[in-house]
């Protein structure tokens, strides 16, 4: 189910990746022979080595700041209306370096402009193209996805450089040189027109989203087994407490009782030392399986951790909790030929208007240990003990 689901989205990814790699085609092309020409240009407009370089700094300087700024704010904004504007600022950038001849005015073009003398693949274009190829590809595919980008990028960008050569055969023909360098800018803007028309074919997509794997029909079972305690399968201490809270919220608008009982299996660590730690899960285990039958269909037992257990009673008063009790205790299993009968202490409340969760517990707690210290000055760990009253 999965790999045909991956399948569909793959083929339905394939014409995306078409136009960005065609985009790229042309975008590697013009490339190729603008970063040739501006100097060129320049040199036949009269203006020295000197000048040359301040504007490829000035180009290289605006090329880094506007690629920084892109990253920053793609997240926030449509992939491919951002492309649509990188396409646009290639064909104002073809069409204004013709349309300038002072120094000043041509840095100005060439910081804002698209065109930059690196031979590498820079530019506010490149993440943004890299974001949306990310998105039709699975992880699988995406290193040779972009492997194929960056060689359709690079051959292009040679066979820019040889177009380079185009104004030679054009002063042969007897096109002014000026106007023969113009026409490529020209060309260059034209390439931009031809990129925008690939990338407004593309949908509309967000950097920041994420695709994930739909669970299917194993939601439910990985939604449940977050919630419940590995070793018994009770409900865990998140999950009781959010239980709880809940139950607190029903009691107080319908007004109806509720009861909070802990319980702390006594022993458990005398079991431990002396049968194994097997021994001991199976003590948890079975006392989680007697405290989970003992209990109504609308309570919750929970495991809070370790040898500590909470019953989550609503619609039930204090006196009631005996009947649970009475049926959890009697706990009784064989080690090695020898029989273990495991006690626990316990305490109870019941919930008071007007009290959060924790001020319940705390009750709760209160009630345990003083019954636990009470059981100890009387009964040993493993020996049967009455059912103490509740401390309110």
């Amino acid at each position: 189910m999965t790999s045909a689901v991956t399948e569909q989205a793959a083929l339905a990814a394939t014409p995306r990746i078409a136009l960005l790699y065609a985009a790229r085609a042309l975008r590697g092309f013009g490339d190729g022979f603008a970063i040739i020409i501006l100097p060129a240009y320049m040199t036949a407009l009269g203006y020295d080595p000197i000048a040359v370089g301040i504007v490829a700094t000035s180009s290289l300087l605006g090329t880094a700041l506007l690629t920084l700024a892109v990253g920053m704010i793609a997240p926030r904004f449509d992939l491919r209306t951002l492309l649509l504007w990188g396409a646009g600022l290639i064909v104002a950038t073809g069409l204004a370096f013709p349309a300038v001849e002072n120094l000043a005015l041509i840095v100005v073009v060439a910081f804002i402009g698209s065109i930059n003398p690196s031979s590498g693949d820079l530019g506010m274009l490149v993440p943004l193209e890299h974001a949306m190829l990310a998105r039709s590809a699975t992880d699988q595919q995406r290193t040779p996805l972009f492997a194929r980008y960056s060689l359709i990028g690079a051959l292009t960008m040679a066979a820019g450089s040889l177009a380079a050569s185009a104004p030679d055969a054009l002063v042969s023909a007897g096109v002014v040189q000026l106007t023969a360098f113009k026409s490529m800018f020209y060309l260059y803007a034209a390439l931009g027109l031809a990129s925008a028309v690939l990338y407004r074919a593309l949908p509309h997509a967000r950097a920041e989203e994420q695709r994930h794997a739909p669970l299917g029909p194993s939601r439910r079972t990985v939604y449940k087994l977050a919630a419940l305690d590995q070793l018994t399968g009770l409900y865990n201490r998140r999950s009781g407490e959010q239980r709880l809270a809940q139950e607190i919220s029903r009691a107080q608008r319908h007004v109806r009782p509720l009861t909070v009982l802990l319980m702390d299996l006594d022993g458990l660590k005398q079991i431990n030392d002396r049968h194994g730690h097997a021994a001991g899960d199976m003590a948890l285990k079975g006392f989680a399986v007697r405290l989970q039958r003992a209990i109504r269909g609308s309570d919750l037992a929970v495991r809070l951790g370790g040898d500590e257990f909470m019953a989550i009673l609503p619609e039930c008063r204090s006196e009631e909790v005996r009947h649970v009790l009475a049926r959890v205790e009697g706990l009784e299993f064989d080690i090695n030929d020898e029989k273990i009968r495991p006690q626990f202490s316990r305490g109870w409340t019941d919930y008071k208007p007007g009290e959060s969760p924790q001020e319940l517990l705390d009750r709760a707690d209160q009630a345990l240990y003083a019954n636990k210290r009470a059981g100890k000055q009387n009964h040993p760990a493993m020996a049967h003990t009455q059912v103490p009253h509740p401390v309110m």
